[in-house]
């Protein structure tokens, strides 16, 4: 066996090097023709999701930049993950779908609409792997799903309520977390996430309206009196004890001005008694003057009387002389022109004065 050459090792290297550069060559070319070139660039709104041939599994990236791949051995696909916007109704900024308002048919069988209904949904970059192999991730296909689930959805959960109940907020809250729930179960299949809803305040006939209207102004009404009633339940001890705090205050000065009233009817008393006393004493001593006033003016006229009786008897008599005639002629003409003045005497006086005499 003859040894080898020294020139026979450097032309297997450069065979080696012709046979690199003819595949890389031969590579750039089928990339150039497939147009990735075993480079993806992913974007802040994008993410990636990489298929790995051999294993046949799926895995995502959602970091901005350049990411590799060996091509024929890998597949590689970027998806966006922006933000979309469906809305039922509604007349505000165009939105990437709009479709017809919501009418729900009530538990009581009469309906209600919802003039506004907005569904914010994105793939989700976690779970892009499978919105990949479900449905392919382009954003048409995200819309077709939300448009399939939304309005069944919907309807269901606020078709549980009645329309006068579905006005009250709490119901309203209810119903929007039940729509919020079961759209975020159904569309994470899919590999997408339900962002946001909102739903706006429900819409009735004319006349419908204004009956919950007056049933809610009446409803807040007997809020307001309950909470009151509370309130004043919860104050009452409070309440009470400045009541009680007012009242002995209160007793307190009716005591104190009672005291003063006794001593100021104690005072007044001692002042009518030593009044009265004077007064009786001042009547007592004008009487007493006045009564012997007046027996002095009877004693006066008593005198005159008994003078004036005595010279008539001295005249009947003289005249009894002469005969009846004359004498009954005098005593009548004497007689018509006698007065008498009559004066009151007490009982207890002295016994009226009598003439002693006949006539």
């Amino acid at each position: 066996m003859q040894p080898p050459s020294p020139e026979h090792p450097s032309a297997l290297r450069r065979l080696l090097l012709f046979l690199l550069l003819t595949a890389a060559l031969l590579y750039a070319g089928i990339r150039e023709l497939a147009g990735d070139g075993g480079l993806a660039l992913v974007s802040d709104h994008q993410v990636l999701v990489r298929h790995d041939m051999v294993s046949g599994s799926l895995s995502s990236d959602d970091r901005p930049g350049a990411h590799g791949f060996v091509p024929w051995l890998e597949e590689v696909r970027v998806l966006d993950r922006r933000t979309l916007r469906y809305v039922m109704g509604g007349d505000g900024p165009e939105p990437d779908q709009r479709v017809p308002a919501l009418v729900v048919r009530g538990r009581d069988g009469a309906n209600h609409a919802f003039l506004e209904v907005e569904l914010q949904v994105a793939l989700d970059s976690e779970r892009a792997e499978v919105a990949l192999v479900d449905h392919g991730g382009s954003r048409a296909t995200i819309l077709r799903l939300v448009d399939a689930y939304a309005r069944p959805v919907l309807r269901a959960a606020f078709g549980a309520y009645a329309p006068r109940d579905i006005v009250l907020p709490d119901n309203k809250q209810r119903g929007t977390a039940a729509a919020t729930a079961a759209l975020e179960r159904l569309l994470d299949r899919h590999g997408i996430r339900l962002l946001e809803l909102s739903v706006s305040k429900p819409q009735f006939a004319p006349k419908y309206q204004e009956t919950i209207q007056r049933r809610k102004v009446a409803e807040q009404e007997v809020t307001r009196l309950e909470t009151e009633r509370l309130a004043l339940v919860a104050g009452a001890p409070d309440r009470l004890t400045g009541l009680r705090a007012q009242e002995e205050r209160r007793l307190e000065e009716l005591e104190r001005e009672l005291a003063e009233a006794e001593r100021l009817a104690a005072r007044a008393a001692e002042e009518l008694v030593g009044r009265t006393e004077g007064e009786v004493s001042d009547q007592v001593t004008a009487a007493t003057l006045e009564r012997d006033t007046a027996l002095a003016k009877a004693e006066v006229l008593e005198e005159r009387h008994r003078a004036e009786a005595a010279a008539f008897i001295r005249e009947l008599e003289a005249l009894a002389a002469q005969g009846d005639l004359p004498v009954r002629s005098a005593l009548a003409e004497r007689l018509s022109s006698v007065t008498f003045d009559l004066l009151p005497v007490e009982e207890h006086e002295a016994a009226p004065h009598t003439n002693g005499g006949s006539l």
